[in-house]
């Protein structure tokens, strides 16, 4: 039992650090934009192995993404949604169904997020298609909706303030933040969150 779980870790440490994956980035990007509701700008990629934190499932295999850039709704500015140094994204199973990568749980590392208000007194993450906004309400350069969203986790992440098109010099760090995505129609997200 100790040499398995001695070569887990090794395996899982060399992984991200010795293969790339570049070759598959505009499909990874593809993957979250539409897990987002967002455009999504990628680094480069590497194998990882994610446990399951939300599920209670094992490990899973899945990517790590460097250098994540979130667009925004136009309605709110041309500054990026988030900017994040790595995202974890676990695959789904039903990835293998669809022959399409979809992700079952994404973990932001170090994001660096604008929580924006417009002049029309709306807010950029609760016009997210994650809110529970029908497929209309998105904008329409934004990707098609997935089936079922992943789990969302932040760690470690800022949160910046924009109102009317002003930055605040308030701004809130060492964010944690769980969102578990619904599991059943008309079920509301949870959410837990800790600064």
């Amino acid at each position: 039992m100790l040499r398995w779980t001695i070569l887990l870790f090794l395996v899982s440490w060399l992984l991200p650090n010795l293969v790339r994956l570049n070759y598959i980035q505009q499909e990874i990007a593809a993957a979250l934009s539409a897990s987002l509701g967002r455009a999504v700008r990628i680094g480069d990629v590497h194998p990882h192995l994610v446990s399951g934190w939300q599920s209670g499932v094992g490990v899973g295999l899945g990517v790590e993404v460097e250098n994540v850039e979130i667009a925004e709704d136009p309605r709110f500015g041309f500054e990026p949604l988030a900017r994040i140094e790595t995202v974890e994204a676990r695959l789904a199973a039903r990835s293998l169904w669809h022959a399409r990568l979809e992700f079952s749980s994404i973990v932001l590392r170090n994001p660096s997020v604008n929580l924006v208000r417009n002049s029309s007194g709306e807010w950029n993450l609760l016009a997210l298609p994650l809110s529970g906004g029908s497929p209309q309400d998105a904008p329409t350069d934004s990707p098609a909706r997935p089936a079922q969203y992943p789990d969302l986790r932040i760690v470690d992440g800022r949160l910046n303030f924009k109102l009317d098109g002003r930055k605040k010099s308030v701004y809130l760090t060492q964010l944690f933040v769980e969102m578990s995505s619904p599991r059943g129609p008309e079920k509301p997200w949870e959410v837990k969150f800790a600064i």
